[in-house]
């Protein structure tokens, strides 16, 4: 069953948050505040490989079976090893010796418990965070892909995944709309016309070769020949 959709706004940033699961077979359909943005094509095709590669990280039968065999290991191991360890040990004739031998036996099931512990929740630990590190290598790509195909002026969207924790099959899919600042004139690095601020042409001064008073306007001519006539002034005698 799919979770409703959730839309928030922080000033020019818009952020949506869609509740997806490991389970879900129907996909959902593009947001209305991103139809702008992406396609229809392009999301379902991330949204899959969202749920692709959560589900292919998180077992929770698997998991729950795989924690209660660890506390049940790292119960009774300890335990029955501290019997055992008291049952065929012989006692010493000073009080010093046996006192010594029971911090000996205790610090042993101690590590025993410890050793346990940690043999069957570090995989568990290194198994999830290798997904999330898979999830969040394959979203920035996308963000990537966003940033550059989406040019200088339009939004770049980000996206980021919460993976589903221990037992869980929740995914929470967050993309925040960020809208690329408005590029002014006067700013640095504008684009500009070629005929906008143009290199110097060398050979242009053939064309130009009066180099105007400050102030005035350059006069154009071709060789000596000027382009045009002050038809005012030109036959005045």
């Amino acid at each position: 069953m799919l979770s409703p959709t959730y839309h928030q706004r922080r000033g020019a940033t818009s952020e949506i948050s869609l509740n997806l699961s490991i389970k879900q077979t129907v996909l959902p359909s593009v947001p209305f505040e991103l139809r702008s943005h992406i396609s229809q094509d392009s999301w379902g095709a991330r949204i899959l490989a969202i749920v692709n590669l959560a589900s292919h990280y998180s077992k929770p039968r698997l998991e729950l079976l795989w924690i209660v065999t660890g506390l049940l290991v790292t119960l009774v191991v300890p335990l029955s090893v501290h019997h055992l360890v008291l049952r065929n040990i012989g006692r010493s004739a000073t009080r010093e010796d046996n006192a010594l031998r029971q911090i000996q036996i205790h610090s042993a099931s101690f590590g025993i418990f410890v050793g346990c512990l940690l043999v069957f929740a570090l995989p568990l630990i290194a198994w999830k965070l290798v997904g999330n590190k898979e999830m969040k290598t394959t979203v920035r790509k996308w963000a990537d892909t966003d940033r550059i195909t989406s040019g200088n002026l339009n939004a770049v969207l980000s996206w980021r995944v919460k993976s589903p924790g221990v037992c869980g099959d929740n995914i929470t899919l967050i993309v925040t709309v960020h809208p690329n600042p408005t590029v002014l004139g006067f700013q640095t690095n504008f684009y500009l016309p070629s005929y906008i601020n143009a290199p110097v042409d060398t050979d242009a001064s053939y064309y130009y070769p009066y180099k105007p008073e400050p102030g005035l306007p350059r006069m154009s001519t071709i060789g000596t020949v000027p382009l045009y006539l002050n038809e005012k002034y030109a036959f005045k005698t």
